[in-house]
């Protein structure tokens, strides 16, 4: 976990589940750990920046080092030379997908720019994180800039984005050729537009797409014919599915969804019953499971959360049915003096649904009060979902009715919508 303590950086440190102890295994005087991964049962990387500058402001680049989880061996794999295109290696951060986890070895990514300084494309490499050598990693042999792993965490999927499409590469697993799957339009005919989340075990590829309907869904993709199942597997009514896989190393389990605020919808009935159990331990709170790469494993991590509660994380053990503590993003928030936050939903002059979050003071008064109408950023986002919020709560701390509407131009909503 990435943490911190009063006059210190944030910093990573490692739990051991059954006595909750912490060992701090990296600390920086001047920087923050950024990103982190586990390589292995016994090693981690990660990366850093200045959480005290705003992103534009970095001087430095994130760097990358490798640590054994008792805090021992550190090896510096990539230097944070000034920011910025001609520094190439400063440049290199861990992909958002880890890869198997049953090597020294992780995939990395590194942009690459012209003499102009122009963004071109994006090298994958794979990386020893103990000896520090490294080689370029299989990829199309065009422009591309992300990359998916199968279930084995080998490359097996990548983009290439222009002004004008999308195409989407697949690597064929027995000659390993990169082909062309499937294009679609960069900024017309939404409905077009398909969203790669990750692989299945045998292969099966899973995507948000819209197979022709106003919102988008989860979906397979036909590998041999690059179309979008007919079938959804998991249909959001009035949202665009705006989620990720959730897996194990053996099978996948569910997904994470958002709606008005952010759920597990499982497939797997033994997660179903996990989420019972911890929905019992922990009946004020929206629980989110994140279960164990590791299959069998006793204990799931559970991000629990409420409009008047920041998220928490708590171990729950399957067999006992006990939540220990491990985590308080703000600890010094209490939940019995926050306000309320309630969905909304109400018709545009010409129609068109809408939805909004409305938050109220707590002391009951709900009429003639003073709003401030917060308007979301972008604007082609989503806005806020149901939760605790910060810049809310100050607001109706103060008196204040607050107001967040997703207005036209919102994604998230269905096509008609945005």
């Amino acid at each position: 976990m990435r943490t911190s303590a009063k006059g210190k950086r944030d910093f990573l440190a490692v739990i051991d589940l059954d006595t909750v102890s912490v060992t701090v295994v990296a600390l920086s005087a001047d920087s923050d750990i950024g990103q982190f991964q586990w390589v292995n049962d016994h090693r981690l990387v990660y990366n850093v920046h200045d959480s005290t500058q705003g992103s534009a402001d970095q001087q430095f680049g994130p760097g990358l080092w490798s640590v054994k989880r008792d805090g021992t061996d550190t090896v510096q794999l990539a230097d944070r030379a000034s920011y910025g295109p001609t520094a190439q290696s400063s440049n290199i951060t861990l992909l958002a997908q880890p890869g198997k986890q049953d090597s020294d070895w992780v995939y990395v990514q590194r942009p690459a720019y012209d003499k102009w300084k122009t963004y071109v494309t994006t090298h994958l490499l794979r990386l020893n994180t103990v000896t520090g050598a490294a080689e370029h990693a299989p990829q199309p042999n065009v422009p591309v800039n992300q990359f998916w792993f199968d279930f084995k965490g080998e490359p097996r999927l990548a983009r290439s984005t222009n002004a004008i499409k999308n195409t989407l590469y697949y690597r064929e697993p027995v000659t390993n050729v990169w082909r062309s799957l499937t294009s679609f339009a960069t900024y017309q005919n939404a409905g077009d537009k398909i969203t790669p989340l990750g692989f299945g075990p045998t292969g099966t590829l899973y995507v948000a797409g819209y197979a022709g309907e106003n919102t988008s869904s989860l979906r397979t993709m036909d590998l041999a014919t690059g179309k979008v199942s007919k079938d959804a597997l998991v249909v959001m009514p009035g949202y665009d599915f705006d989620g990720a896989l959730v897996s194990n190393d053996a099978k996948v389990l569910g997904v994470r969804v958002t709606t008005d605020a952010e759920t597990n919808e499982w497939f797997d009935p033994a997660m179903k019953e996990i989420q019972k159990g911890v929905d019992r331990a922990l009946p004020n709170t929206v629980n989110l499971i994140v279960p164990a790469d590791r299959s069998g494993s006793p204990w799931v991590l559970v991000q629990y959360y409420s409009d008047r509660q920041p998220a928490r994380f708590g171990l729950y053990h399957i067999k006992t049915g006990v939540v220990k503590a491990v985590g308080n993003s703000y600890p010094q928030i209490q939940p019995a003096h926050m306000a309320e936050q309630e969905t909304i939903r109400f018709k545009a002059r010409d129609g068109l649904d809408m939805q909004g979050l409305l938050t109220l003071p707590s002391g009951g008064v709900r009429k003639h009060l003073p709003m401030v109408m917060l308007v979301h950023g972008g604007p082609w986002v989503r806005g806020s979902s149901w939760g605790w919020n910060a810049q809310t709560q100050f607001l109706a701390s103060r008196g204040y009715a607050v107001l967040e509407v997703e207005f036209r131009g919102s994604t998230g909503f269905g096509i008609a919508h945005f």
